[in-house]
Parts: C-alpha cells; structure tokens; sequence
C-alpha cells in the first residue's frame, strides 16, 4: 500500500496531466482514488463529476464518487 505522501504525489502528477489535456477522463477519475486514500472526499467527488460530464457513461467515476460519498 503506498503511503499518504505517495498519494499526494501522485495527486500532483494527475493535476499536471489535466493542464496538458483536461478533456482526459483517467486523470480525474485516478486522482479522485488518491483523495479518497488521503481522506479527501468532498475533491474525489468533484474530480468524478468532471469526469462523468467529459465521459457520461464512465463506470469508474460512478464507483468512485459513490465511494467518496460513503466515506
């Protein structure tokens, strides 16, 4: 399991990501797993919402942001 530091990099490098090309959906929807990790669902499910209005049908924003609605 990596620690919360890792997830905060990875947070950084996901945010870079979206400056090159925001309209990537995986961007949002793997950066919203590492606020979730590092206890931040309210920025996980925003992340989601971003990425279901690039992608309607992503199954992995839909899970994500019902899991950081759960937390």
């Amino acid at each position: 399991m990596c620690s919360p530091s890792e997830f905060k990099s990875a947070v950084e490098c996901y945010s870079r990501c979206m400056e090159l090309d925001p309209q990537q959906s995986v961007s949002y929807t793997n950066r919203a797993l590492c606020y979730i990790r590092i206890n931040q669902p309210e920025k996980a499910e925003e992340d989601c919402t971003k990425a279901l209005s690039i992608e309607k049908d992503n199954v992995k924003a839909l899970f994500r942001r019902a899991q950081a609605k759960k937390v």
